[in-house]
């Protein structure tokens, strides 16, 4: 369990996983800025919901996907502790990369850049990669 003493003001603590008990501190839970991947964190039993967050009520969490759409603006002050407690559901991950990926293409943001396939790939051919951009004003 990672000790509440140890982040410094301003810090980000994200913390992945840990179905089989606490990876942060009550104090650190209850101070921090709480982020989330999907509302079952705090309201789902583990292991699909966090050990930490049972019980914290909805106002308290914040769903990263507000912050990408700019619906929150995320850190709000540079002493601000935030927190990011994921379960760790890959289909989620693909799924904000997807959110992620369209509304920074429907905003005219990223880049299109054109590379080389390795050499053991069956055509030389070049590969479309596209990188995002900040999506929020001011980013």
């Amino acid at each position: 369990m990672l000790d509440p003493s140890w982040p410094a003001k301003g810090a980000h603590i994200s913390s992945v996983g840990g179905s089989h008990g606490h990876e942060l501190a009550p104090d650190t839970v209850r101070t921090g800025s709480l982020f989330v991947e999907w509302p079952g964190v705090a309201a789902s039993v583990p292991p699909a919901g966090a050990h930490e967050l049972q019980g914290i009520p909805p106002h308290r969490i914040t769903l990263l996907g507000s912050v990408l759409d700019c619906h929150h603006p995320g850190r709000r002050g540079p002493t601000e502790l935030t927190v990011f407690k994921s379960t760790g559901h890959a289909a989620l991950d693909v799924a904000a990369a997807a959110v992620v990926h369209d509304v920074a293409r429907a905003r005219g943001m990223g880049t299109t850049t054109e590379m080389e396939r390795p050499p053991r790939a069956a055509t030389s051919s070049p590969v479309r990669r596209w990188i995002a951009a900040p999506l929020c004003a001011g980013a």
